[in-house]
């Protein structure tokens, strides 16, 4: 579950919720996220930064709307609160 962790993350950023749920394809639930957490202690995986990243391409390049923008980083794992707060932000 590590080593597909970090196949992931090699190839581009996932929030946590996100690793979670491709790593369960091929491994067991606990495992999935056993590894989830690692890579979050490493520092490879935050959300924080992975919403911020990801709300500036929905809103700028993309142009959504707020409401889908927000919706959009909910439906990857973000806080709803935290969604809401970046999209603002931004």
């Amino acid at each position: 579950a590590n080593e597909k962790a970090l196949y992931l993350l090699e190839h581009r950023s996932h929030s946590k919720k996100e690793l979670v749920e491709k790593i369960s394809r091929t491994s067991s639930m606990e495992a999935a996220q056993a590894a989830a957490d690692r890579m979050e202690e490493l520092g490879l995986v935050n959300d924080e930064e992975y919403a911020r990243r990801y709300a500036h391409e929905l809103l700028e390049r993309k142009g959504l709307a707020k409401s889908r923008a927000v919706f959009e980083l909910t439906r990857k794992g973000i806080d709803r609160e935290l969604a809401e707060e970046l999209v603002e932000e931004l």
